[in-house]
């Protein structure tokens, strides 16, 4: 089994977080540690990259850890997949079209930290924390997961979404366009 770190897709259009004044602003990543209970709030997007085709995911500049799906995706992930919920998007650009913002709240203590490799600091309090990691590696509890992101340093880590083949097999069999893997670790 393989687990996959989700990157950007420059292929395909981007988009990306706007306020009124069509401004690009930056979503909150605490909206994206739990499950949300209130999806009134509906963001506006703009996609940039007018030259690329659309895809099914989409590259999201308003926050790392994310991305903007269509109708099609949603229902893939909605038939598959647990601890995840969808953010509803206007587009102004393209109002025939229907976009969603995925969170995944699906958070696991799941790094084999004494096998990765990594950068740390000294944080204010003084403690060593990770700034970044250059080779992750797993425990075997990543064998029950299809999409989560982690927790480090004792936190809920937003950055990075991690899939397993199971997930990277829904996806191809159901052609879904603009899904960028890269392979980070073999169990």
């Amino acid at each position: 089994m393989n687990i996959w770190r989700i990157s950007g897709n420059s292929n395909y259009k981007s988009c990306i977080l706007i306020d009124n004044n069509d401004k690009q602003i930056y979503d909150s990543a605490f909206y994206f540690k739990e499950k949300q209970e209130d999806l009134s709030f509906k963001r506006k997007i703009k996609f940039i990259d007018i030259d690329c085709s659309f895809a099914d995911i989409s590259n999201y500049f308003g926050t790392s850890g994310t991305f903007v799906i269509n109708d099609k995706t949603k229902k893939i992930f909605e038939t598959h997949f647990n601890y995840i919920q969808f953010f509803p998007l206007i587009c102004y650009q393209y109002p025939e079209k229907t976009f969603w913002l995925l969170n995944v709240y699906n958070y696991h203590d799941v790094l084999d930290i004494s096998h990765c490799k990594y950068d740390t600091i000294l944080n204010r309090k003084g403690n060593r924390v990770i700034t970044h990691i250059d080779s992750y590696a797993f425990k075997n509890e990543v064998l029950n997961l299809d999409i989560f992101k982690i927790i480090l340093n004792g936190k809920k880590y937003t950055i990075d979404l991690f899939v397993t083949d199971t997930f990277k097999d829904i996806m191809e069999q159901n052609d879904i366009t603009g899904l960028n893997l890269k392979k980070v670790y073999e169990l």
